[in-house]
């Protein structure tokens, strides 16, 4: 994975940068914070989830603290989901 990855549309305009990235997968992590992602900011930060899969093709997965815990499977539950069948350990 790498860090702040940007990503461009099809005429090569810069669409986003994301927190993390796994290149070969083409699948983006955001970090959703709760003071810059709440609930006030659900809705645009929907919308801009959706414009930036549909515009590169790269597959968005929010995150947020939840998701960080040694406890919580759900990140790597979603992530297993998303890495290409070739790549599957387990297909």
């Amino acid at each position: 994975a790498q860090r702040q990855v940007e990503v461009y549309g099809k005429d090569k305009r810069f669409i986003a940068r994301a927190d993390l990235g796994i290149v070969e997968w083409k699948v983006l992590l955001e970090y959703d914070s709760d003071e810059r992602h709440g609930p006030r900011f659900w809705i645009a930060d929907d919308e801009r989830l959706d414009r930036v899969e549909e515009e590169t093709g790269w597959r968005v997965v929010p995150v947020d603290r939840f998701d960080l815990r040694p406890s919580n499977n759900n990140l790597r539950d979603r992530l297993e989901k998303l890495r290409p069948r070739r790549m599957r350990f387990f297909a």
